[in-house]
């Protein structure tokens, strides 16, 4: 991430929070103090929240926050998965994982990019010996399988 640049941002750059929750810019001209709205990914990526901030891309003007805006990289994540590769997939972090065959990357999907044969996932893991054990449940994917 880089810091957020008003130009850039005007210019259809994308935006996430220093978090690194989705942003996207509505307006630049809200009349108000905090002219900039932009409505931020939920932490599931199920729905979207509309926060004001000021032209430096901050959401309060005393301190910084996880909720001010950044620059994020251009380059969209690259999928490690082929198809057929088994997979474990799940939609968000309080759902179970399931296992699949992971057919195709749908980047143009607002969420749900892994492409299974079942169904479309937000989250998307390589099934081995490793992951094996997280089948019906709810824990975390291992920090290093995370892409998503």
């Amino acid at each position: 991430m880089k810091p957020f640049n008003l130009e850039e941002a005007k210019a259809g750059k994308p935006v996430c929070t220093k978090s690194g929750r989705k942003a996207r810019i509505v307006c630049f001209d809200a009349r108000n103090n905090q002219p900039i709205v932009a409505l931020i990914e939920d932490a599931d990526n199920r729905f979207e929240i509309a926060y004001n901030y000021d032209l430096h891309g901050k959401w309060d003007e005393y301190e910084e926050t996880a909720r001010d805006l950044m620059m994020a990289e251009d380059e969209e994540p690259k999928c490690p998965f082929k198809p057929f590769d088994k997979v474990l997939a799940r939609n968000s972090d309080t759902s179970l994982w399931y296992i699949d065959f992971f057919e195709r990357y749908a980047p143009e999907y607002n969420r749900d990019h892994f492409v299974g044969f079942k169904y479309a996932y937000a989250q998307c893991i390589p099934y081995n010996e490793e992951t094996e054990h997280l089948i019906g449940t709810t824990d975390a994917a291992p920090e290093k399988y995370i892409i998503w």
